[in-house]
């Protein structure tokens, strides 16, 4: 899989940023984000939405089963027998309006870019 250029985070920087925001030992600090991964997966799993605060809510989307779907192999170019697809639920994150405008607010780009810069117009 090929690697993003994106920056990220892992989930032990996130653990040693929450304990360091919160006073917490290490330990039950990685006990306590590792909870709540849990909670959100079984919840998800038992089809309970989960709000996350400002953040958003967490939910599912049904896809739906198909039968006779044909495939191929992407090596030989060769269809493969048809085979039925069950149906499953897909995990899915509904950011909330204010914080997905707060990102929005904090991630713009072009007026940092360009503060200082005028654009000079020639009139002809």
């Amino acid at each position: 899989m090929k690697k993003s250029n994106h920056p990220h985070i892992t989930d032990t920087e996130l653990i040693k940023e929450v304990a360091n925001r919160t006073g917490l030992p290490i330990d039950l600090a990685f006990q306590v984000v590792y909870s709540y991964y849990d909670i959100v997966k079984e919840c998800i799993a038992n089809g309970v939405e989960v709000k996350m605060g400002e953040l958003g809510t967490m939910k599912w989307k049904i896809k739906q089963p198909n039968k006779g779907v044909i495939y191929y192999n992407p090596k030989t170019m060769e269809d493969l027998p048809p085979q039925d697809t069950p149906g499953f639920w897909v995990p899915i994150f509904s950011p909330r309006k204010k914080w997905r405008m707060e990102l929005k607010e904090l991630t713009k780009f072009w007026e940092r870019e360009n503060e200082g810069k005028e654009e000079s117009v020639d009139d002809e």
